[in-house]
């Protein structure tokens, strides 16, 4: 699971992430709330870092 993280996110990257069906999804941002890290993805979605 850690070993995720180590992945690199690349704003205008479009990703397939499990957990959203066969869906792709674009990187469009990263954004920090507090101590938090979020990425944005378009669709619209902000996906917590810890859950990637």
């Amino acid at each position: 699971m850690a070993k995720k993280l180590q992945r690199r996110w690349k704003i205008g990257q479009v990703y397939q992430l499990e957990g959203t069906g066969r869906r792709r999804i674009r990187l469009v941002g990263r954004g920090k709330i507090g101590d938090r890290e979020f990425l944005l993805f378009h669709p619209i979605r902000a996906v917590p870092k810890s859950r990637l």
